[in-house]
């Protein structure tokens, strides 16, 4: 069965580091409603993962700049955001990840913030 045909796979979202939790819940919310606006279909993310990756990597970084412009953390490298994304089925989602990870939904559906 095709990843993105089955609709219970999710995008993972995380840096495995909790302390950018507001960072990784802002992005998870941006791409969803970038997958939703343009209505994507789940393939596209699939076959254009590695580039979304670098994307990510530049929106979290950049939100993390605003995040301190606005007084919120202390400057942090943009090599310390390397996204690790990747697409799982839903029973591969943990129960508990430190609040380390959003989990994107390939379809109509509400985020899941571990």
């Amino acid at each position: 069965m095709n990843k993105a045909e089955s609709g219970h796979y999710y995008l993972k979202l995380s840096i495995h580091d909790n302390d950018f939790r507001s960072d990784i819940e802002f992005v998870a919310d941006t791409l969803y409603n970038i997958f939703y606006f343009f209505d994507t279909a789940p393939d596209e993310i699939v076959n254009n993962l590695s580039q979304l990756k670098v994307c990510v990597k530049e929106i979290l970084y950049e939100t993390h700049k605003i995040f301190n412009l606005l007084g919120h953390g202390s400057p942090v490298s943009k090599d310390y955001f390397e996204p690790d994304l990747k697409i799982i089925d839903y029973l591969d989602i943990p129960e508990w990840d430190n609040g380390e990870s959003a989990f994107i939904p390939l379809f109509e559906g509400d985020i899941i913030y571990r």
